[in-house]
């Protein structure tokens, strides 16, 4: 519940934050853009963010996340500095469409949160199917060929060491990621002594940014 609470507070304020901007580009909207300053924000904060790091003008850290919002911020403040007045005139008579615009998000991102909550793994296989367990069956595979376990017993072997993955549309990363933090629960409580994260590099994206993107590593308690 803290959980939705932050986010919900932090949107909330990302949007009212990013609302002058949206006030001043979409002057044809009825709300003028209100609705959208949420994912307005998100969008310019998450590009400025993308850009300055590919650039090497900020680092992917919190010091860089923190700059990205504090240019949203500034050009923000510019455009409520040029139409103050006519800015807040326009909030004080229009609450009634604020207020049900924040009822109607509030109700949504409830309703999200609740069903992602009951079913984390809401996606379904597309494409190349489930690359999660194709994964586990290179790793058993390595077993296999390493003398560790027998061709028969591959099965039992994922079945022993492997879960669902979070994102189970994506064979790399994404998936890996999403069980860090159950992870540590896990080795932390002693369910568990050690996991193996295999983050395979995407052959598309490597040949898109000619970056490498794949990374293996395996946490375990000091």
């Amino acid at each position: 519940m803290s959980s939705f609470i932050s986010w919900y507070l932090l949107i909330t304020l990302l949007g009212w934050i990013t609302f002058p901007l949206t006030y001043r580009l979409f002057p044809a909207l009825a709300d003028r853009g209100y609705a959208l300053s949420r994912a307005l924000g998100l969008l310019i904060w998450g590009y400025i963010f993308w850009l300055f790091g590919t650039f090497g003008f900020a680092q992917n850290d919190m010091g860089g996340l923190l700059l990205g919002l504090v240019i949203v911020g500034g050009l923000s403040a510019w455009s409520f500095g040029n139409r103050k007045s006519e800015l807040v005139n326009w909030i004080g008579e229009n609450r009634r469409l604020i207020l049900s615009t924040e009822l109607v998000f509030l109700v949504a991102f409830g309703a999200f949160a609740f069903f992602r909550s009951a079913n984390p793994e809401i996606m379904e296989h597309s494409g190349s199917g489930d690359v999660v367990h194709k994964n586990y069956r290179m790793i058993a595979a390595m077993g296999v060929r390493a003398g560790a376990i027998e061709k028969a017993g591959m099965q039992a072997f994922i079945d022993r060491i492997g879960m669902p993955g979070f994102a189970p549309t994506q064979g790399h990363i994404p998936s890996g990621v999403a069980y860090i933090g159950h992870a540590l629960e896990a080795i932390r409580s002693g369910e568990i002594r050690r996991a193996m994260i295999l983050s395979k590099a995407s052959l598309f994206l490597n040949r898109l940014t000619q970056l490498y993107d794949g990374v293996s590593f395996v946490l375990e308690a000091n």
